[in-house]
C-alpha cells in the first residue's frame, strides 16, 4: 500500500513540475507593484544623475567665464584697454 502511495506522489509531483514549467505563475500584484517601485527608482536615480552632471557642467562653464571675465576686469583696472594691440613690445596701440 505505501509503495503505491509513494508511486502516486512521485507521478503528482512530475505532473505538477510539468504544469508550473508550462504555465509559470503569474507574479502577485504586490510583487508587480515592488518590481515596477524598483524600476521607477531606478529611472528617478538615472535622470538625477543626468541632471547633476548637466547642472555640474553649466556650473564649471560659468565658473570659467567668470575667471575669464575677472582676467579682463584686472586689465581695465590696470588701465590697460582689452581691445588695445601690442605694437613693439611693451608699448600699446588702441584700436
Amino acid at each position: 500500500m505505501s509503495s503505491n502511495n509513494n508511486n502516486n506522489n512521485k507521478r503528482y509531483l512530475a505532473a505538477l513540475t510539468k504544469a508550473i514549467i508550462k504555465n509559470p505563475r503569474k507574479p502577485s500584484k504586490k510583487e508587480l507593484m515592488e518590481t515596477k517601485g524598483e524600476l521607477l527608482a531606478k529611472q528617478n536615480e538615472e535622470k538625477f544623475a543626468k541632471k547633476l552632471k548637466e547642472r555640474q557642467e553649466q556650473e564649471r562653464l560659468a565658473r570659467q567665464i567668470r575667471l575669464t571675465q575677472n582676467q579682463f576686469d584686472g586689465y581695465n583696472d590696470m588701465g590697460i584697454d582689452s581691445n588695445a594691440e601690442w605694437v613693439d613690445g611693451d608699448r600699446l596701440r588702441k584700436s
